[in-house]
């Protein structure tokens, strides 16, 4: 049910944003009526998209990008204290729990940022010492992430907590 009623929203968010985006269009092209002027104003709400832009900024996260990006060798470790939790998920056509991370800034739980699969990402960033190393195996377990989006999520677990620099 918890499934069922966070993707729903996320539908209605996403048709609210769409029809946000009409409204304005009709009201640019000079209807003044309420319908589009009330639609028009609400830009609709997007928390995942929200938490991504906010993560960009964050000082935590910056610093283990400037660590990651400014040593030869990185040794992570996994911090045992990160929680998880068990969330649901569509896997084919089956809904079945998945392990998830509580990071600060996802106490729900977040499983990916950007594509990037957080928790393969913490097994294989514990393993390696060199990021260009991580990055082909995580390529290689998971397919193909684009670079900035892998470092972003590395720079995210180092910085909120989930992995540590050893």
């Amino acid at each position: 049910l918890a499934l069922h009623r966070s993707r729903e929203g996320e539908y209605v968010r996403s048709a609210s944003r769409a029809l946000g985006g009409v409204s304005r269009e009709a009201r640019a092209g000079g209807s003044v009526a309420p319908f589009w002027s009330v639609r028009a104003d609400d830009e609709g709400d997007d928390a995942n998209a929200d938490a991504v832009q906010r993560l960009r900024g964050d000082p935590e996260v910056l610093a283990a990008f400037a660590a990651i990006r400014g040593a030869p060798s990185v040794r992570l470790v996994a911090d045992s204290t990160a929680g998880r939790v068990m969330r649901p998920v569509v896997r084919g056509n089956v809904v079945v729990p998945e392990e998830h991370l509580v990071l600060r800034d996802f106490p729900a739980g977040v499983r990916y940022l950007r594509s990037v699969d957080l928790l393969s990402l913490i097994d294989v960033a514990t393993r390696h010492e060199d990021v260009g190393e991580m990055y082909a195996q995580y390529a290689r377990m998971m397919g193909g992430v684009s670079l900035p989006d892998f470092l972003g999520a590395l720079s995210v677990l180092a910085g909120k907590g989930a992995l540590r620099f050893a």
